[in-house]
């Protein structure tokens, strides 16, 4: 690092980062590659269209169990892109598994990383652990 002292420029040393520092940049690097994981899952989803996840997910599982169950949300979708409940109902279900399956195994991945940095010892092997 280049400091300016008495007129003239100087190079001051970095200071090294203690293991606490080292391990709170690392788990922040780990969070941030665990959201991009998660959010890659349903990128090529509309932000609005997410949203109603919850209530496609509600309405499939309340159909599944009982097809007089109202699904407005499900209704929708069916007439607008010509298919019937009962298909919509079952895509829904299976989109939702695969999301569960899929950020199970980033937020596992996650949990995983971060115990591994809060058990390292020195600052070497926090910066060795990588998404």
């Amino acid at each position: 690092m280049l400091d300016l002292v008495n007129g003239r420029v100087v190079i001051v040393p970095v200071p090294a980062l203690t293991l606490v520092q080292a391990q709170a940049e690392q788990t922040a690097i780990i969070n941030t590659a665990c959201q991009t994981a998660l959010a890659a899952i349903v990128a090529s989803y509309p932000a609005l269209e997410v949203a109603t996840f919850p209530n496609q997910y509600a309405e499939a599982q309340a159909y599944t169990a009982n097809n007089a169950a109202p699904t407005p949300t499900l209704s929708a979708i069916a007439t607008a892109s010509g298919q019937d409940v009962a298909a919509v109902a079952v895509s829904v279900l299976a989109k939702a598994a695969a999301y569960t399956v899929a950020s199970g195994a980033a937020v596992g991945r996650r949990q995983a990383l971060t115990a591994q940095i809060s058990a390292a010892t020195t600052v070497a092997a926090v910066q060795a652990i990588a998404w």
